[in-house]
Parts: C-alpha cells; sequence; structure tokens
C-alpha cells in the first residue's frame, strides 16, 4: 500500500480505529520514530480529522488507566475461587477421613474455617485498600496541539497560564486533583505557574520532570532536538532525571540541559531573548547549527525547511524580529550567500 493509499485509508478512520491501529499507539506512547513523524505530519495536513484524533488519545488514556483495576478485579476472583476450591477439597478430605476412621476431627474443621475466613476478609481488605487509589487514577486527560506556525495560550483550573509554541502538544488535566498538578508536554512552552504550596506542579517531558510550587520558566523538549531545556525567569524549581534520580535546583537565570546522549543533567546561565523571545515574535541565534535553526524556523512559521545547498554543516548567528517567513528566509540566505524556494508549505535551502 502506497502512501496515498495510507492516507485515504485514514482520512476514513473514526476515533476508535484511531485507537485500535498499532501505528497509531506507537505514536501516541512515542515508541517508534517513524510512526511518530508519519502521524505529526498526517494530523497537520489533515486538521479536520484533529476532533477524531483527540477523541482516540482520551480514549487510549482511559484504557490505560482502567486496566490495571480490571487487572486486580480478575486477580481477586481467582484467587478467591482458588480459596473456595482449596477449602472444598480439605473438607471433603476430612468427611473421607470421618467416614473410614469414624473420628471426627472438630479442631481441624475450626482451622479450615478460620483460614478460609481470614483469607477473604484479608481479600477485601486489599481490595478497600487499593481501590480509591486506582479512583484516583481515573482522570480525564485532555490534549492540546499547536499547530506549527501558531503559538496558542491556555488556563488550566488552578489558573496557571502556559503559553504554547508551534508544533507542540501538551497532556493536562481537566480538572486538578490529588496531591500534586502534573501535565506532560512535548515540544516547547511558557509556564507560569499559580503557587500552591500543598500541591506541586509537575511537568513531565520524556525522562525529565520539573516540579514547582509558583514561577516562570520555558521548557523546550521537542523529539528532534539532541537536548531538553529548563530556563528559569522567576522562582524556584527543581528539575530531576528520572532514569538515575540526578536532580538540581534552579535560580532565575539559570537554566538546566539535559543530554539525550549522555543521559546527565548540567546547569548554565542563559539569554532570555533566546530562550523566550519566541512568545513575542523573536527568534534569536548565536553560532546555531541548521538543526537548531531548522526546528525553530518550522515551529514558527509553520512550514517544512530542507537544505539542498553545498553547504551541509553551517551555524547562523542574527536575530529576526516580527517579521515573516519570506523576510526571515531572506536574512538567513543573504547571510549564508544562499538562495531558497518556496514549495507549497516546504522551503527549500540552495
Amino acid at each position: 500500500m502506497n502512501e496515498n493509499q495510507f492516507r485515504m485509508k485514514y482520512s476514513n478512520y473514526r476515533a476508535e480505529d484511531f485507537a485500535s491501529d498499532v501505528s497509531f499507539l506507537n505514536y501516541h506512547h512515542n515508541s517508534n520514530e517513524e510512526d511518530v513523524f508519519f502521524w505529526k505530519k498526517w494530523i497537520a495536513l489533515n486538521p479536520k480529522k484533529r476532533e477524531e484524533v483527540n477523541a482516540a488519545i482520551i480514549l487510549i488514556q482511559s484504557l490505560s488507566y482502567t486496566k490495571q483495576p480490571l487487572k486486580f478485579e480478575h486477580n481477586l476472583r481467582e484467587l478467591e475461587n482458588y480459596i473456595n476450591s482449596t477449602s472444598l477439597n480439605q473438607v471433603t478430605t476430612q468427611i473421607e477421613k470421618q467416614t473410614t476412621k469414624k473420628i471426627f476431627s472438630l479442631s481441624g474443621w475450626v482451622k479450615i474455617a478460620a483460614m478460609t475466613v481470614f483469607a477473604i476478609s484479608l481479600l477485601f481488605s486489599i481490595y478497600k485498600f487499593i481501590q480509591p487509589n486506582n479512583t484516583k487514577q481515573l482522570i480525564a486527560y485532555t490534549e492540546f496541539y499547536s499547530e506549527a506556525g501558531q503559538t496558542n495560550t491556555l488556563v488550566l483550573s488552578d489558573g496557571s497560564k502556559i503559553t504554547i509554541h508551534g508544533n507542540s502538544k501538551l497532556k493536562y488535566p481537566k480538572t486538578f486533583s490529588g496531591d500534586e498538578r502534573r501535565v506532560e508536554l512535548e515540544g516547547e512552552a511558557f509556564f507560569e505557574v499559580v503557587k500552591d504550596k500543598k500541591h506541586p506542579f509537575i511537568i513531565s517531558t520524556g525522562k525529565l520532570e520539573t516540579r514547582v510550587l509558583g514561577t516562570s520558566f520555558n521548557v523546550r523538549a521537542y523529539p528532534s532536538d539532541q537536548t531538553v531545556k529548563v530556563a528559569l525567569v522567576t522562582g524556584k524549581v527543581k528539575v530531576t532525571n528520572i532514569k538515575n534520580n540526578e536532580s538540581m535546583h534552579l535560580v532565575p537565570s539559570q537554566m538546566a540541559v539535559f543530554s539525550k546522549s549522555t543521559q546527565r543533567l548540567a546547569k548554565q546561565s542563559f539569554n532570555n531573548e533566546v530562550e523566550t523571545g519566541w512568545r513575542n515574535g523573536v527568534l534569536l541565534f548565536t553560532n546555531a547549527s541548521f538543526a537548531e535553526l531548522k526546528a525553530k524556523i518550522e515551529a514558527q512559521y509553520g512550514i517544512t525547511l530542507i537544505n539542498e545547498s553545498a553547504k551541509q554543516k553551517w551555524t547562523y548567528t542574527g536575530r529576526i524580529a516580527e517579521q515573516n517567513m519570506k523576510e526571515a528566509m531572506q536574512n538567513i540566505c543573504f547571510v549564508k550567500g544562499l538562495s531558497y524556494e518556496i514549495k507549497g508549505d516546504t522551503v527549500i535551502v540552495k
């Protein structure tokens, strides 16, 4: 089946079809790079299916949350059946012994009854203990995708404000509950978190976790980037590497940089306009590689940038402020002595 046939196939999908499609599940769980790339592009090219896609994601999450409680109940029933079966066999054995030897052991019956009552009581206690925890997990999550070339602002149920850059995805609960306020980010966003000491705000970005009480900061975690960055503007945050529990605290003007290749965290200072200028339409580059330039330009203008020039490895230093895409590309190509060609939503550097 060629790519066009694939596109036609998926154009007829409903939410339940997406939720049962292996490649879509790989995209949702970020477990296959090819599937992630395909579905991001497909969703961008099929905005009319966004509602079905969002419904599918909610369906997948609902199934994930209910799976564990159902599994526990199943195991509970199996254990109860085993106990009942075992008790019955033991009773039968006692009766046979009584018939054969004509000896009735009251103590044996009492032990069996006591063991059965104890086991069932224990099962019931475990069930009542675990069940509330499972109920807490049944949180309705919403997924918001900020299209490439767009910047969107969300206000969460606690009043926290999040500005989401282009080509970024945020998962958040409709209403926060429990002991923490947890969201998941793929891409880039600026957070202005309402202070609440009893309910820390946690941003999960794959292998990195950022915990705050109330502050403002920028998180950049695009899958294509080689690093994940957390740049603190105000307040205080704790950044933790989930894999080895390595963590560090940041104060304003400090940035945590997580290397995907070394799996290590590093702390450094940062230029506020470089890391957060995108909110005001400003892109500032200092010896930026083409990969970094490409990621920021694509997110800002909603295009696909391809380098077909003889210069495959080059850096760019410059400032793009409130310019349209053509003006930005003219400036970049002028500095590098290159040209560009526009084909639909693709820009080719030559």
